[in-house]
């Protein structure tokens, strides 16, 4: 089959709603929302999702790049248009729609890239720890039992990958984790989501997209 990719900048609370999904689908619309939004430029959505999310409260002060695959043959239905310079593409798809499209969706949606706002803090609507408290609770479990390890990993697999790229570049020294300890914790957590498929991240492009906005993260 033949694909196309397609790229969506998010907010937290619309993140959450597609992990609740397995990655597999976008949710539907809301209302005053008649309309949804993918983009056929990665740094058209980098761009969305660093200069408005992370300004947003709606948003949480997040934005998530997210890159998903859509058959080809279906995606050609729709008009391309062109909303500023060369980069601004996206598609108009019904909200109606909205349910058609998924179902042309092939494969995971993957989180490739995401921009963190100075007010963000990571707080879900079940889990009252910001991102900081929610790392260092998994160390602490980790520390007690390998077996209960996993069991917090696996229960807190959304907040995981909805903090994966902050936690990569926090340094957590003041609270008593070191950079290795801090990699090497990441890597186990990471392990266990892959091994039960609750991993949704791109990490590849971690090194050449989020140095360079350290200044906006911390």
């Amino acid at each position: 089959m033949v694909f196309i990719l397609l790229y969506r900048p998010v907010g937290f609370k619309e993140m959450d709603l597609i992990l609740d999904t397995g990655n597999r689908h976008f949710p539907e619309r809301l209302p005053g929302q008649p309309i949804f939004y993918p983009v056929l430029n990665a740094l058209y959505a980098r761009e969305i999702a660093e200069k408005w999310n992370t300004n947003d409260k709606k948003s949480c002060y997040v934005g998530y790049v997210l890159e998903f695959e859509v058959d080809d043959e279906y995606v050609s239905s729709f008009e391309v248009h062109i909303v500023g310079s060369s980069i601004h593409k996206e598609l108009w798809v019904l909200a109606e729609e909205l349910d058609e499209f998924n179902k042309h969706i092939i494969n995971d949606i993957l989180i490739i890239n995401a921009y963190y706002g100075k007010l963000y803090e990571g707080r879900s609507c079940l889990e009252d720890k910001n991102y900081i408290e929610q790392f260092l609770s998994l160390k602490r479990s980790g520390e007690i039992d390998n077996t209960e390890f996993t069991q917090e990993t696996l229960a807190q697999w959304k907040m995981i990958n909805e903090n994966y790229f902050i936690w990569h570049l926090f340094d957590f020294s003041d609270y008593g984790v070191s950079l290795i300890e801090r990699d090497s914790l990441i890597n186990l957590i990471k392990g266990i989501l892959i091994k039960n498929k609750k991993w949704f991240i791109r990490d590849w492009l971690f090194l050449s997209n989020f140095f360079g906005n350290l200044n906006n993260i911390l």
